[in-house]
């Protein structure tokens, strides 16, 4: 592997890890000020919560598979289209599919913890 090809998979791991550490963050800030939600309205912590939680399913609902493509097939493109932006790399052409698999299920069961109704059942599939 070349110094430049070396210092773009740099990147990229310094780029998944700050978005994975943001998305942590904005799953969770809320309850930082949890007592003040909960002051204005005891029900808004839960729609923090509801909402936190959309957005990290909807890269799994159809409008998004059907534009940009499933994440198991993303993932598979890592490890064999050379194109790809996680081509080669030695963590995330390997176990991108699995990670995003993982946090897909963590997001369901969080959702099922929570007691939120099943209107994502379509998600799913």
């Amino acid at each position: 592997m070349s110094d430049e090809q070396l210092e773009i998979q740099k990147r990229h791991t310094l780029n998944w890890l700050i978005q994975g550490a943001a998305q942590h963050a904005g799953m969770t800030f809320h309850h930082l000020v949890r007592d003040e939600l909960n002051a204005l309205d005891p029900g808004l912590l839960q729609y923090y919560d509801q909402y936190a939680l959309i957005n990290l399913l909807q890269y799994w609902l159809p409008q998004f598979r059907d534009s940009l493509g499933q994440p198991a097939q993303f993932w598979q493109q890592a490890a064999v289209e050379p194109h790809h932006p996680f081509y080669g790399h030695p963590l995330l052409s390997k176990y991108g599919g699995m990670l995003a698999e993982t946090g897909k299920q963590r997001a369901f069961a969080r959702w099922k913890e929570k007691g939120f109704p099943r209107t994502f059942k379509i998600l799913h599939r």
